[in-house]
């Protein structure tokens, strides 16, 4: 039997098992828009209801994807601004 020294993780005759699963693969998704990040985040937030994700992915994840839409809505803005100031 193998000595384990991750205090993460469990040992099953000798096997190594992760202390909680990887996020499940999921084919990805388009974030161009706001509105895509806000459907994101509500399906994390589902899947974080449902068990399928840990509340610790989901604040990691939901912060990324907030950061992303203010960069979009910011992005929007100054193009809308650069339009104005050239007419």
């Amino acid at each position: 039997m193998k000595k384990l020294t991750s205090k993460s993780s469990q040992g099953i005759d000798g096997e190594y098992i992760p202390a909680r699963p990887p996020l499940l693969a999921r084919k990805p998704v388009k974030l161009a828009t706001v509105r895509d990040c806000r459907r994101e985040t509500a399906k994390l937030y589902n899947e974080c209801r449902q068990g399928t994700v840990e509340t610790a992915d989901l604040s990691r994840l939901v912060f990324a994807l907030t950061s992303l839409s203010k960069m979009i809505e910011l992005e929007t803005f100054e193009t809308r601004l650069i339009e104005l100031e050239k007419k």
